[in-house]
Formats: structure tokens, sequence, C-alpha cells
């Protein structure tokens, strides 16, 4: 039969508040739009003419929830292009096969569609240089284009463009300026005469355009490093050391306690031996779990930077830069496990629409082909939190920077910004070093195939000036474009090899910078290989030679394996359904050395003294320093990041603008943040702390190369006097943008020179620690300057900033040693159980610090601060290293008398209190006094005015207004948590079998495996595949559960494919029937789970024999992440809820698609009064609908469901990533005793299932 192409239309393709965002972007190009309507178009490429059985299942995998009607075979949109409406069909590139066609063939495959669906696109349609214009916002013109007409047919026409010689034998250094300009190369001078003589006078041959292309990126500055590891000159004097071989040295002044360290693409530190580890029997099939004891498993960190491609493209930039982070963990030694992820973004003045702030100056302008500073705020936030979400790995910590300003003549910005990803993980001691290559192993990729993205990123990256005219193409083309779910099968494959009681990898390296010509060279480095191009799986028919070896297509790890273990992994690789192509082998040869020498010179900036306004009051100052981004609520970013996914997670860095006044105190403040934001977790000792420098510097333009070398020595010197060191990190050194003015020309705008230190260190006891949260009763609080003087400088301050100025004179930090001793005494005072609470004085001051506690709180203050004769502005602002803490009344005098001893400056300066009130004394003079809420709404203005950016307003302005109501949660329980019974160490013979069921996407198993595992149940990890295979069956199990996560990355709606697998596989289906009706058996579907038992009818009620109940997406429009309060009701069906009805308790949630919703209003009124098992209630308890108590507006506040016997439950939220005490991120006074035990209140539900299953 002739292959077809399919056409099914969805009407509208988007929500009223998505058109509504839409329709707000395109009137501000076109501002004569008077409305928008919407379809979605699937095209779906037949090979084969369906039979109407088929043609059915895929309409029922397209179609949403309860609307079987809404798929129509004809565009409505087209028929009415009439009376001046403008018809637009956006769509991905013929050549492109979108992560969404990955996953729907993929879920076609599962059906057994497999051989007859080629692919699924899907198109949006919408009902002239302003049209071009338009058009570029709508869509991604790298992956996607416009259709004047529908798509026909996928076949593509042959491509010629292969590779080609470059004539330098006759053409010399201009045929390769040529070749550069071509290829966007960026060869520079230096680069064309070297290559220039390599090929004609010693090769004696012309270079093919692959090698020239290879060349250019394996030797790029992104890729070699080479400012790192040259020799330096500053002001004609040579300085001793490379800037590498200065951070090496600081590992001569701390412990040995490095496993991995520069030289690998993650760094490692000593971990412990005498760990539990949960594992399965056999990772290759599906098996039962077992717990191996006295592990050792080290510490993994690393951190990198993806600046330029979120420069020109924020969303998949920042996808692209979390991803890449995710496999240098992956790809440390032979294999590790990742365990959690950090974010930074710094970015120019916001100018966000309607929102005035004093600060930024509107006649700036900004490059065409750079995101403007709001859009990279929060499309490069949506990036990274999108894919650490469905890839499942929770986000803790980082950083959120805006800075514009202009001095000495020069405009200072980050219009090429920072997007910072840092990384922990862990690795098994056995597999630290990887194994050298040897004769005959197999070379092999894995991961998902070639496309025509990302080429030259790493030569595009290390351009001196991002933005030059006539480059947006090429810098466009060398931006990547991610795939989460891709990157999740490859780590299942990785996971599952290390997992192995053999396993196969012997090296193994992530592909990023440089593609398959630096990835391939780098593992079979020194020995050579033999690759062959038809080997590689290509995603993209028309990719030619040179793009297969230098596209930095995404989601891909080299290895190297032995060949006995081909078959081994090629299981492995089936089972996760995670594509593994054997490229090569192992011959022998090659080996790549660069050296390179760099000249610099020091200019001395002209700074002014900082000079304050006479009529600015502490008041305006204030309301003005809360509203910058650096300073104020992240909570744009926190919400929608997913933090708990794994249940398992710690680090701190800091970045300073300091170094645009004094570089030397840029290095040693960058240094002491980040240790005095370690001090409130009880660390082994300061001496095992390593960090990991990451280095974002204009430093090839001149006079930025000098400051960067005084800011390192700086950094170096300080970290050996705190026995502390760098063991690896990255560098971007080409951080600035041209800016095309109004009057036609041109000026180079730098970003501020940054760097970032990241701290990490092994944590003895994860529950030893303190946070903001202050106890109020019986304390005070301490205020300790670890400045060295009694000096309070506001240069480079957030007040400076507010008043756009810089000053001449910035904090630091003069004594290593009091900032070390503090360090030990803060140490001891947390580990006796004597400090309650602590902050460290950053951005914004003491006075900021101070409001964040309270805030964190909910409670008032009475201080009053010694301010040594210095003014109160400068006491309040100033950024002074320091820190605060809350230290218990009966050790008040001995906490003082420590501080004393060592010289330390430290003050009692008052204490908390239960009212609302902020009062701050300066030396006996009240010069704040208000209200906690007032200062709180000051804080999360800026906030909550980008969050209106990215959700749905109606919620965000319902969030905002319900702060000021929010109390401490009063949360109940109805049962005695010490009588929870778990034992990770020991299990009965013969104990009840649960099967925890996972497909490609699910992220939540393991914490759901352990879980189950520790209150006495034996615990098989299976696979749908396993299902699908029939190499198990479920008749052996009692329970069924269905984790969380993104089962086909959600692509055709939440668990819809998953559901089609399950549904249309006649012996899968029976299976599950089977089993749902046995008596004796119960299940569990949490998140993703809880959507596909929705979707199956395990849960709920019916409605004329169809499921009555489904889930759909947020109110909020967005995925949302927050400890939320629920409440069982009192008398509950689900039998893993027995016993605790009436019980409140916070628990994570992380869903964008929890909303349940009913078919009709006799299902509604049936599931209220006799399904609901939890319900989500306001902090008394009561159920709620207010977002974000609510967080996805479900009705009646339903959190989850049951089936009319109780022995099927489905929740939203996560109780499996909160069965222990430590992962609750806040425990109310009243509930305190909760922290003293491992066990939370959550593990009475697993207990429940266990003892409900011993007894029937």
């Amino acid at each position: 039969m002739v292959a077809s192409v399919l056409q099914f239309y969805q009407t509208p393709a988007l929500s009223k508040v998505e058109q509504d965002a839409i329709l707000h972007r395109s009137r501000s190009i076109c501002n004569s739009i008077k409305g928008l309507r919407t379809e979605f178009c699937y095209y779906v490429d037949c090979q084969v003419a369906l039979t109407q059985p088929q043609l059915e299942q895929l309409k029922w995998i397209l179609t949403p929830n309860f609307e079987t009607k809404i798929l129509q075979n004809k565009s409505e949109l087209r028929s009415i292009n009439s009376n001046g409406s403008c018809f637009i069909e956006i769509g991905p590139r013929l050549n492109f096969s979108t992560a969404l066609s990955t996953n729907a063939v993929s879920i076609c495959s599962n059906i057994g569609l497999g051989n007859k669906v080629n692919r699924i696109e899907k198109n949006g349609t919408l009902t002239k240089e302003q049209e071009i214009r338009l058009i570029d916002s709508l869509h991604d013109r790298m992956t996607e284009q416009r259709y004047f007409k529908p798509i026909e047919t996928f076949q593509l026409p042959p491509t010629q463009d292969d590779w080609y010689e470059i004539d330098v034998i006759n053409g010399g250094e201009n045929a390769l300026r040529e070749v550069s300009n071509k290829l966007g190369l960026a060869f520079d001078d230096w680069d064309i005469q070297y290559y220039c003589k390599l090929f004609r006078d010693t090769l004696k041959r012309n270079p093919t355009s692959v090698e020239c292309f290879d060349l250019a990126q394996s030797n790029s500055e992104h890729s070699r490093h080479w400012f790192f590891k040259g020799r330096i000159v500053v002001d004609g004097k040579e300085v001793p050391q490379s800037l590498i071989e200065m951070v090496a040295s600081t590992q001569e002044t701390t412990n040995d306690n490095n496993v991995i360290k520069f030289n690998d693409n993650s760094s490692a530190i000593r971990g412990y031996n005498d760990l539990n580890v949960m594992l399965p029997f056999d990772s290759t099939q599906a098996s039962f779990v077992h717990v191996k004891k006295n592990q050792s498993r080290h510490i993994i960190f690393t951190a990198e930077t993806h600046n330029f491609p979120t420069g020109v493209a924020p969303f998949p930039g920042a996808t692209t830069g979390t991803g890449g982070r995710i496999r240098d963990v992956q790809a440390a030694g032979r294999g590790a496990h990742v365990i959690a992820g950090t974010a930074g973004y710094s970015f120019g003045n916001l100018h966000i629409p309607g929102y005035d702030l004093d600060w930024e100056d509107k006649c700036e302008q900004y490059p065409h082909n750079f995101a403007t500073p709001v859009q990279v705020c929060i499309e490069a936030s949506n990036g990274a939190s999108d894919y650490g979400n469905k890839f499942g790995e929770p986000v803790l910590a980082g950083f959120c920077r805006s800075f514009g300003q202009r001095y000495n003549q020069e405009r200072i910005e980050w219009i090429k910004p920072i997007m910072f990803s840092g990384g922990i993980g862990t690795i098994d001691a056995t597999f630290v070093g990887k194994n050298q290559p040897k004769i005959g192993m197999c070379v092999a990729k894995v991961g998902g195939p070639i496309y025509r993205i990302g080429v030259g990123g790493g030569a595009a990256s290390s351009t001196e000036v991002q933005g030059a005219e006539g480059s947006e193409s090429l810098d466009f083309g060398a931006v990547q474009r991610g795939d989460a779910e891709m990157e999740q099968k490859l780590n299942r494959v990785i996971r599952a090899c290390i997992e192995h009681d053999t396993n196969p990898i012997e090296s193994i390296h992530d592909q990023g910078a440089g593609g398959n010509g630096n990835v391939l060279k780098e593992i079979c480095e020194p020995m050579g290989a033999k690759i062959y191009c038809k080997n590689f799986t290509l995603g993209d028919p028309t990719i030619n030679t040179m793009e297969l070896w230098g596209a930095e297509y995404q989601e891909s790890n080299a290895i190297l394996i032995a060949e006995h273990n081909r078959q081994l992994l090629d299981k492995i690789s089936q089972r996760e359904k995670c594509k593994v192509d054997f490229v090569g082998h192992i011959t022998g040869d090659e080996h790549i050395t660069l050296i390179e020498e760099f000249k610099y010179q020091k200019i001395q900036p002209v700074l002014k003294p900082l000079t304050l306004k006479s009529d600015l009051t502490i008041e305006k100052a204030l309301k003005q320093v809360l509203r910058l981004p650096s300073v104020g609520s992240k909570r744009f970013l926190t919400t929608k990041v997913d933090r708990c996914v794994t249940g398992l997670c710690n680090i701190d860095w800091r970045t300073t603008d300091q170094g645009l006044i004094n570089p030397a105190a840029n290095g040693r403040l960058s240094v002491a943040e980040a240790v005095t934001n370690l001090m409130f977790v009880v660390i082994s000792e300061l001496a095992d702390v390593k960090c990991s420098g990451n280095w974002m510097w204009p430093a090839k333009l001149n006079g930025e190369g000098a400051l960067l070398v005084e800011t390192c020595e700086a950094m170096c010197e300080f970290m050996k006097k705190l026995n502390i060191a760098i063991d690896g990190g990255k560098d971007s050194l080409s951080m600035a943008a041209k800016v095309k003015l109004q009057n036609g020309q041109s000026e180079v705008v730098k970003s501020p020179g940054t760097l970032v230190v990241s701290a990490y260190a092994p944590v003895p006891d994860i529950r030893v620690k303190v946070t903001p949260e202050l106890m109020i009763n019986n304390c005070s609080l301490i205020y300790v300057n670890l400045s060295g003087t009694n000096r309070f400088r506001l240069g480079a301050s957030a007040l400076a900033q507010v008043t756009k100025q810089l000053g001449d004179d910035c904090p630091d930090v003069n004594d290593a040693f009091k900032l070390k001793h503090c360090f030990e005494i803060v140490q001891n005072l947390i580990r006796n159980g004597h400090c309650t609470a602590g902050h460290d004085v950053s951005d914004g001051g003491l006075v900021t610090c101070l409001i964040e506690m309270a805030i964190g709180t909910n409670c008032g203050l009475n201080v009053n601060i010694n301010g040594s004769g210095n003014a109160p502005l400068n006491v309040l602002f100033a950024e002074e290293c320091g820190v605060v803490i809350e230290v218990r009344n009966n050790h008040l005098n001995s906490t003082m008398e420590q501080f004393k001893s060592k010289g330390i400056d430290a003050q009692v300066i008052g204490s908390a209190n239960e009212s609302n009130k902020i009062m701050i004394h300066v030396d006996g003079q009240l010069l704040i006094q208000n209200s906690t809420n007032n200062l709180r709404d000051h804080w999360e203005e800026t906030s909550f005015e980008l969050d209106k950016l990215q959700a749905n307003p109606d919620c965000v302005r319902q969030e905002k207004s319900g702060l000021s109501r929010r109390k401490t949660p009063n949360w109940k329980l109805s049962f005695d948590t010490h009588k929870i019974n778990i034992n990770i160490d020991s299990h009965i013979s013969n104990a009840p079998k649960v099967a925890v069921l996972r497909e490609e996407g699910i992220n939540g198993d393991r914490e759901m495996i352990a879980s189950f595992y520790m209150v006495g149940f034996e615990v098989a990890d299976v696979t749908v595949t396993d299902l699908i295979s029939e190499s198990i069956n479920l008749d052996q199990f009692r329970g069924l559960i269905f984790p969380g996560g993104f089962s086909f990355a959600d692509v055709l709606g939440s668990a819809r494919g998953w559901a089609a697998t399950l549904k249309f596989n006649s012996k899968v289906e029976a299976q599950l029937e089977r089993f749902k009706r046995r008596t004796d058996t119960f299940s569990l579907g949490v998140c993703n789970g809880c959507q596909l038992m929705a979707i199956l009818g395990w849960v709920g009620c019916k409605s004329n024999g169809t499921q009555g109940t489904m889930l759909e997406h947020n109110e909020s429009r967005r995925f949302e992440c927050r400890f939320s309060s629920v409440k069982i009701p009192e008398q509950t069906k689900a039998i893993m809820l027995a016993g605790m009805g009436g019980t409140s308790m916070g628990v994570w949630i992380a869903h964008g698609e929890g909303r349940f919703v009913f078919e009709n209003d006799q299902v509604r009124n049936e599931v209220k009064q006799n399904y609901v098992a939890l319900q989500y209630v306001d902090d008394d308890n009561r159920p709620t609908n207010e977002y974000p108590l609510n967080p996805n507006g479900s009705e009646y506040a339903i959190a989850g469901i049951c089936s009319n016997d109780g022995r099927h439950l489905a929740m939203m939220p996560h109780p499996e990533r909160a069965t222990f005490s430590w992962q609750w991120p806040y425990v109310p006074q009243s509930l305190s005793h909760i922290r003293k035990d491992l066990q939370s209140p959550w593990a009475k539900m697993f207990e429940n299932a266990y003892n409900w299953v011993t007894n029937n």
C-alpha cells in the first residue's frame, strides 16, 4: 500500500491563558491584531493504510480527555481564512524529527503500529516586515518553519552538500579565511597562519572542510581552555604559573580527599564506605531489589555554563546546558549516578513591561540577535527547569542576578548572559578510574540520533565578541536542542551498566562541544580508532559528513566496551529503549597537544566615590533594594522546578560584582560566601571542602585578562589559608556582545567578570543543620562581622546599583583565619544544639539578611545594631562578609566568649518575636518600623511581576494577595508516629511482593521502591517492556505500583501513551485486569501513575461505562513544585490510609497536569461523596480551592481518589518523597518531634499496605 500522510485537527490548540500571552506578545510587534484563533494539526506519516481498529487506536492516542469529537479531519481555520485575517501554520522542519514525534512513534510501536507509523508531527495554526517579525516570534527557526499548504509527504530530496577540499596549496591564508567565514569557524589570525603552514608546508596537502571544522571545534577556547593553560604576561612581567597551575596549587594546603580532580568530566571527593545501597539483583531484566551493605560511594560535583546558546535562544540553550552538565556527572569514571542540580542566571536590566525599576535606563539599545534580558530570565529558567523536571533531577540551589550600568565610559551589562548549571552525584569507589583503551575494544555511541543542530557551537561560543553583523544564522545554528526523555533513557542504560555485576563500561565521555569529532578522539586517546559513518543512526537523512562529525546534537555519550560485552550492552539498551550504535574499534594512534602564550596589561579604572542623595531615606532605599532581582524573592524560579524528585538531596556558592572595583576582593568574597553558605550544615571538616571554580569573563578584551589573573591569585591565596581547594571548573572567556546604536555605529558591551565558587563536602548526618527559620522563644540573635574591620563599605552593593552607581570602596575579607575560626565555632554550636538558626549576610546587606529570616519564619524582630560610628545606611546595606545566628539564651554568654577568644567581631543584636512587626535600630535609633507582611510584599514584588510573564496572571495575583493571610500551618496527626515500624536491614523470608511498574520517562521509581522495601515488602523493578515480552507476569505480586514522572515526555497528554501501551496490548491488558479483580491485591498510582489509573478507570467511578475522572493542566498553566498541606478525610475508604483519617500534614507535589476534572455532574457528585482520599487544605486544615494552597485548581480540593473498595489509590502528591523526616523542608514547632525520628508520618501509609497484605 502506498505511504500516506493523515491529518487530524484539534480546535482550539491553546487555553485562553496561553492564547492571551501570544496575543499580548504579537501586539507588541503588530498592534493592529484584533484577535487570535488556534488549532493543532497532527500529521501522521503512515507506511501502509491503517485498518479501522488501528485508526481508532491512533485517534484515541491523539484525542484529549473526554473530547472524542474534538479531533476533526478538516481544518476549521483554513476555511475562514478571509476578511483580512492572516492564516499562519508553524511546524517542525521536514528534516527534523521532533522529540514529540520520537515519543509518539514509540507509543505507536508499543501498541503494534511500529511498522505502520513512521512519524507524527504537530503543527500549530493561527487565524508583513511585521508579518515576518510576527512569524519569527512564534517559532524556532532552527527546528521549525512556516507551511503555506498542508504536508503531503515527509520524503526529502537527496542532498549533495558533502565534504570538499579547501585549496590552501594555491589559495593560502585567504582560502582558510573564506571557509572560516562560510562555516562560522571563528579562526583568528594566529589560527589561519598556523593551519596554513601545517597543511601547505608540512603535510603538503589540502585540508577537507570536515578537517577545518574539526580543528575549529577541537581547538576552540571552549574545548581546549588555552587561556587557563597558557603562559601569562601582565604589564611585561611573566606570571610564574599558568592559571590552571595556580588553582591546582590550592590542593597543596588541603586534605587529600579528592579521588578525581582536574582530569575527568567531573570532580569527586572521598565519601563513605559504610553505606547501604539499594539496587536490583539483575539490571538487564525485571528483578527484585536488595540492599548491599558497607558500600563505598564517593561524592561528585561538576559545574559549567552555557552562555552563548542561552543568549541566542534562551529556552533550548538552557535545556542543553542542563543536559550537558547531567552527562558530565554520568560520564565520571566508568559511569556515575546523577543526584541533584543547581542553577544560576545572570542577565541585564529587565525592563519588565509596565513595571519600572528606577535604576534601569530605558534609552539603552539591545542587539536583535540576542534575546532580551527579561526573555533570558524567564525562558532560560523555564528551559533548565523543564529539562530537569522531565529527566528527574531536583534543582536545590542557585542564584539570579541582574546588572547593567555605565562607568569609565563603558557599558557593563549581561547582554551575553550567564546560564550556570551545577550537578552533584555519586560514584562507586570501584569505578573511579577509567580504563585505558586497548586494541580491539568497541567504540559505541549511546543515546539519541544525529541531527543538524548545534553545528559549530564550540567555535561560536569562543568568539571574542558575539553579535557581529551577518552572524545571526550561524549563531542560531550553533544552538543545540534538548530531549530530556532521551537523556533519561540514556541515564537508565548507564545506571543499569554500573549496577550490573559486571560493569561493561571501560571508559565513558559525554558528547558536548565539537560533537563526535571531540568526544570520539577523547575516548580513543592515545590509541586511535577507526570510525565508520555508516554505523551512526541519523535522525535527519540529509546529514552530511561534516555535520555528522561536528554537530553538537544532544543526549549522546561515547563509551568503550570489550567485544565480549556487546551482547550485554545490547540487552540493557533494548530493555531501556535507548539506541546503541557500535561505530568503530580501537586500532592504535594519534595524540594532540596545544601550548599557547598570552600577554596582557592592566588598565586601572577611574572610580568615583559613592554619593547618596540627602533625601534618600532608609525606607526608600530598602524598598528599592528589596525589588532588585539579586536581592528579592526567587519564587518565580523555585516553584516551577522539581525540588523533590528522587527523594534525595546540598550545595552552595557565591558570585559577586565587587570585581568591578577590586578584583582581588572579588576573589576572596566569592570564596567567603561559599564558606558562609556551607556553614549551617555540619560537615566532616573544613579541610575536606573542595570547590569548582567557574569563570565567566570578557578576558580577551583590553585590560580584562589581567583582572582575571588578579582575581585568581587572590582566590587561591585565600583558599590556601582556609585549607580548602579547587578541584575542577570551567571557563567562558568571551563574555561580550556587540550592540548597534541608533546612530548606526556599534559598541562592545562587556559582561561583568564573574567568578562562581561552588563548595561541596561530606556531610556525616544530613539532619544536623539549621536554616534561617527562627526558633523565637528563649533565643537571641548574634551578628558576626567577618570583614576584619569595623567598616561598612557600600561599593558594588545592591544599594549602589539601585542608585545607578558603583562606588570606589567595596567590601573585603581581610582575615581568612577569623572566617575559619567562625566556621568551626558555628559548626560546633549546631552540632551541640546551641545554634537554632543561621543566615549569611549577602546581597542587600545585613538588613536584608534579617528581613529574610523574619519572612521565612513569619515573625517579628526587635534588634539594635552597634554601628561603630558608621552611617546607618552603610551599616544596614553594606554587603560585608558576615552571618547572623540565633542562639539559645542559656548558651549565649559562652558563645560570645568563643567569638571573643578568636578576636571575631560579634554582637548580640536582639531577638525574634511572634508579632508581625520588624523594628531595627542602629546605635539605639529606630530606623525601620514596618510589618513583616509589608516588607515581604516589597521583597516579592519583582518576582511576582516576572511570574505574570510565565504563568496564569490570575493565579499569580491570587498568590500575591494570599501571602498576607498566611500563617503557620496547623498540621495534626491522628496516630503515633513512634509506632511505625521500618527496617531496611533485614527482611523475612517469603515477604509479600510488590511490582513497581515503569515506562520510559518515569523518574520516581527508586524512591517508591525504597518506601515499600523499608516496611518489609519484596520489591521488583519491572518495565512495561518486561510485561510485553512476557518475561514476567503479575500473578506473583500482591501490590502493583505506578510511580511518577513523564512517561513518553507527556507528549500527547499526561500518561496517555503509557495508558495506550497497556490498553492496546491484549496480553498485558488481560494481566492488569486479572490483577485488578483479585481481592487480595492493592495498587498505588502517584503523579503520572495517578493520571494513568484515572485513564484506565482503576479509581473513581464511571459514566455510561467509560471512565469519568481525568486530570488536566494546572490552572496556573505551568509545572508546580511545592510542599503543600493535605488532609486525609475522617472516613477514608483507602486501605493504605487506614488509621490516618483526620490527619493533616505537608507533602511534596510536583506536576503540570494535576487538576481533577469530571465528565459530568453525576460523576462529580459521586466522587465527592464516595471516592475522595486526600484533599488540599489551608493553614487551618480546611479544604481549599485557593491558589497555591490548592496548587492545580482541582474541584473540591481533591488531591487523591480511590476505588469503591479502597484497594486502589491514586494521588498527585508524592508521599514516597517524604517518608523520611529529613525529606521534609519544613516542620512547624508543634510537630518538632518528627525531626528526631528517622521515619516521617507518611511511612505509615506504606506500613498500612504491608499490614493489609499480611492480614488478607
